[in-house]
């Protein structure tokens, strides 16, 4: 690969960790329903940020409200390193550049999501196809795309 393209590579990484931190935050601030964005923990790049999720949703389901300081009492109690510690946390609302846009940042998350699940599936099947599987085989067994991404 070459340098600019792994550049380039970083970049987009970066740019979906950024979007992922604006999601939490938004939903840290009690501006939207953790459940009506439609994402789900193996959507997020980093884990993390799917481990913050997970607990997010959780929380939602047994009815707590979810706020700066119910997550970080959450987290304090949990495995506060899966999250990212309590001080990251805590700072993930200042990533939010406007709360009326999560529903936005959500669908960004989710088409990354989906490109990453499509190109572990194709590295998948090329793998199959160079062990001698049947190229016909291989492609019926590929996932369909995600229509979620689009949603």
């Amino acid at each position: 690969m070459t340098d600019r393209r792994q550049e380039d590579l970083e970049a987009a990484r970066s740019a979906i960790a950024r979007v992922e931190r604006a999601v939490l935050g938004a939903l840290i601030m009690g501006d939207a329903g953790v459940r009506e964005l439609g994402l789900e923990v193996d959507d997020f790049y980093e884990p993390r940020h799917g481990a913050l999720l997970g607990l997010l949703l959780a929380m939602e389901q047994r009815g707590e409200p979810i706020d700066l300081a119910t997550v970080a009492v959450a987290v304090a109690r949990g495995q506060s390193a899966r999250f990212g510690g309590v001080a990251y946390v805590a700072e993930l609302p200042e990533d939010v550049v406007a709360t009326t846009y999560v529903a936005h940042y959500a669908k960004l998350v989710r088409e990354a999501a989906a490109r990453r699940h499509a190109v572990a599936a194709l590295r998948a099947a090329i793998e199959r196809i160079q062990n001698g599987e049947l190229v016909d085989d291989v492609l019926r067994s590929l996932p369909r795309p995600d229509d979620r991404a689009a949603a």
